[in-house]
């Protein structure tokens, strides 16, 4: 459900930190292994010369070093906030007149779904999201099919009674796309990973 933008700025940052986590990794291991010589293999990491400097300079040096934590964290709240951030808005209008217009939250569209596919006969329980662009609604729906597991008959009548419902709803001037992913899983496995 993530953007193709937000996937790719987790590939190139995964990227970035694995590459410097394995030259990091490689330079150690040379160190520890006498790559750079005897000398260097018997030194410490940080010498007595590099330990005096950062107290020389530690007026400017540790607020600097903080502050390049602060952004870290900031990016690092950033990257999780968009793994699960969903495309698009959270409001679907449904209708624009003169008078004014009728809005609805896709959290109450998704609560609608999951009830409606609640009602249908093989279904146990439903999971619904909605979010929304310029020109599309997607619905991700999850439906847990239960006994005598008829997967076909679920998804038939997801397809031809619960999504048709959605689509009259959102029926106004001018109706958007609606782009549907449904997941079906049963509802017998969900109970025995749980045990």
């Amino acid at each position: 459900m993530r953007s193709d933008r937000t996937d790719r700025v987790n590939r190139v940052v995964l990227g970035v930190i694995g590459i410097v986590l394995v030259l990091l990794g490689i330079g150690g291991l040379l160190h520890s292994t006498g790559a750079f010589g005897s000398a260097r293999r018997a030194s410490p990491v940080v010498s007595s010369p590099t330990a005096a400097w950062y107290a020389a300079n530690g007026s400017w040096v540790w607020p600097t070093t903080a502050g390049v934590a602060l952004i870290v964290v900031i990016l690092a709240v950033w990257w999780a906030s968009a793994q699960i951030r969903m495309p698009g808005s959270s409001r679907i209008e449904l209708e624009r007149a003169a008078a004014g217009t009728v809005s609805v939250t896709g959290n109450y569209l998704a609560e609608c779904i999951e009830q409606d596919a609640a009602t249908l006969d093989d279904i146990e329980r439903a999971r619904a999201r909605v979010s929304t662009t310029e020109s599309e609604v997607h619905v991700w729906l999850t439906i847990w099919v239960g006994p005598p597991y008829d997967v076909g008959r679920a998804v038939a009548r997801v397809t031809k009674s619960l999504l048709p419902n959605v689509r009259a709803a959102l029926d106004g001037q001018a109706p958007p796309r609606i782009r549907s992913h449904v997941t079906v899983e049963t509802a017998e496995s969900t109970v025995s990973r749980l045990a």
